[in-house]
C-alpha cells in the first residue's frame, strides 16, 4: 500500500472519528435544545398568559383612563364654561360696581350740593328773618314818621292857608301902594323905589358918553359901572372935574356893566363931558 493510500486510510479513519464525535455532539446538543425548547415554550406560554393578562389590565387601564380623561375633559369643559361665565359675570359686576361708584359719587355730589343749598337757605332764612325784623322796625318807624309828617302836613296846610290869606292881604296892600306911588308920580318898580329910598353903594367911575336933549329934553350921561357894583335905577350920582362940581344925574337905565342917567342938576362950572369923574358920595 502506498503512502497516499495510507494517508487516505488514516484520513478516513480520522474523519469517521470526527463524524462520530460530531454525531454524538449533535445528538447531545439536540437533546439539550429540545429541553430548552420545551422550557422556552413553557416560559413563552407563561409569558403569553402574563402578556394577555397584562394586555387585559392595560385595556382596563386604558378604558378607565379614557373614561377618566373624558370625565376630566367634561369637568374641564364645565370648569372652563363656568370660568367664562364667572368672567362675564365678573365683568358685569365690575361694570355695575363702576356704575354704582359713579352713582355714589353723583349722590355724594348731589348731597353736598343739597347740603350747601340747605345751608344757604338756612343762612338766607336767618338773613330774611333779620331783614324782616328790620323791615318791621322800619315799618314801625315809618308809621311813626308818617303820623308825624301827617301832623306836620296839617300844620303846614294850616300855616299855608294863613300865609295865603296874609299874601292876599299883602297883594291888596301892594296894589294900593302902587296906585299911591303912581299917583305921586313915581315909578312903582321895586328896583326904582330901592334906588330912590336906599342909598347907593360908594363907587368911583367916569363918564363914557353924553347926549344933549336925549330924554324929554334932559341931557343923558353914560357911566362905566352898572348893577355889577350894586347900582340901581333911581340912584343919584355926582359929576365933577377936579375940584369943580358939574352936576347931578339920576340913573334911568342900568345894565350889568354900564348905566345911563339923566342930568337933574347942573352948574355954571362947565358942561359934563367924556372922562369926567362920577361918584355916589362927595
Amino acid at each position: 500500500m502506498s503512502t497516499v493510500g495510507k494517508v487516505l486510510v488514516v484520513a478516513q479513519i480520522g474523519f469517521s472519528v470526527l463524524l462520530m464525535a460530531f454525531a454524538a455532539g449533535v445528538s447531545s446538543v439536540q437533546t439539550n435544545w429540545k429541553q430548552k425548547e420545551q422550557t422556552a415554550r413553557k416560559e413563552l406560554d407563561k409569558t403569553k398568559q402574563e402578556l394577555q393578562k397584562a394586555q387585559t389590565e392595560i385595556q382596563k387601564v386604558r378604558t378607565a383612563q379614557a373614561a377618566s380623561e373624558k370625565m376630566l375633559k367634561d369637568a374641564a369643559d364645565k370648569a372652563r364654561g363656568e370660568a367664562d361665565a364667572n368672567r362675564t359675570k365678573n365683568k358685569q359686576l365690575q361694570a355695575q360696581l363702576t356704575q354704582k361708584g359713579t352713582e355714589l359719587e353723583n349722590t355724594r355730589a348731589e348731597a353736598e350740593i343739597a347740603g350747601q343749598e340747605a345751608r344757604a337757605r338756612r343762612d338766607e332764612a336767618v338773613s330774611l328773618r333779620d331783614i324782616n325784623a328790620q323791615l318791621h322796625q322800619s315799618r314801625d318807624e315809618l308809621i311813626t314818621r308818617n303820623r308825624e309828617q301827617a301832623d306836620k302836613i296839617v300844620n303846614v296846610e294850616q300855616a299855608a292857608k294863613t300865609m295865603v290869606e296874609k299874601q292876599n292881604q299883602l297883594l291888596t296892600q301892594f296894589a294900593t301902594l302902587q296906585k299911591f306911588i303912581r299917583f305921586k308920580g313915581f315909578d312903582p318898580d321895586p328896583k326904582v323905589l330901592a334906588g330912590l329910598v336906599e342909598p347907593p353903594p360908594v363907587v368911583e367911575t367916569v363918564v363914557l358918553t353924553t347926549k344933549k336933549g336925549g330924554r324929554n329934553g334932559h341931557d343923558l350921561v353914560e357911566i362905566d359901572m352898572g348893577s355889577d357894583v350894586g347900582l340901581a335905577k333911581g340912584n343919584k350920582l355926582f359929576v365933577y372935574r377936579g375940584a369943580k362940581y358939574l352936576g347931578t344925574i339920576r340913573l334911568e337905565m342900568v345894565d350889568y356893566r354900564t348905566a345911563v342917567g339923566v342930568v337933574i342938576d347942573s352948574t355954571k362950572h362947565g358942561e359934563i363931558q367924556r372922562g369926567d369923574d362920577v361918584t355916589t358920595k362927595l
